[in-house]
C-alpha cells in the first residue's frame, strides 16, 4: 500500500487519510512561525503486533515491505 502521494510504501500499516489532508497546512504554519518539525527517517517494522512478530527495519528511502507494518518509530 502507498500513502496518498505515493511518497512512501507503508506495507500493512494503517493510513489516516483524514489526517494526511492537514499535513501541508501544519508544515506551512510551522514554517511561518519559524518552527522546525523533525520527522523520523527510519522505523522498526513487524509482521504483526505480537511478541512472536518477525521484526525488521525500514527507512524513508526503502519504504515498508508489503508484508510488514510500523511497530515503532525511532
Amino acid at each position: 500500500m502507498c500513502n496518498v502521494n505515493c511518497l512512501l510504501q507503508i506495507g500493512k500499516s494503517l493510513f489516516d487519510e483524514g489526517g494526511s489532508k492537514i499535513v501541508q497546512k501544519v508544515m506551512d504554519k510551522a514554517k511561518a512561525k519559524n518552527v522546525q518539525i523533525h520527522l523520523p527517517v527510519d522505523v522498526v517494522t513487524g509482521s504483526k503486533f505480537a511478541e512472536d512478530a518477525v521484526v525488521g527495519a525500514a527507512t524513508v528511502q526503502s519504504g515498508i515491505p508489503a508484508d510488514a507494518m510500523v511497530s515503532y518509530v525511532s
